[in-house]
């Protein structure tokens, strides 16, 4: 029998090695990706007019989109 795990976001069983959700259609690497790409879009913006807050930001997103991609893979 396959194994199952909750959704991190509604909670519903669903197979392990599958991307999203079928019931709410969460899908944690999708949601980790567009936070890091806001978060590195923003900060490249703002870096002329703050400087070192804003390339933080940037590496910020950069980190966490490296992360997501580890994270977010399935579990065996």
């Amino acid at each position: 029998m396959p194994e199952r795990r909750p959704c991190r976001l509604c909670g519903e069983t669903i197979l392990v090695g599958h991307e999203e959700c079928p019931e709410c259609g969460y899908n944690p690497q999708r949601m980790m990706t567009i936070l890091s790409g806001v978060l590195f879009i923003t900060g490249a913006a703002l870096v002329p007019f703050v400087g070192d807050l804003a390339a933080g930001i940037s590496l910020t997103g950069v980190v966490l989109f490296a992360w997501a991609a580890v994270w977010a893979r399935p579990t065996r």
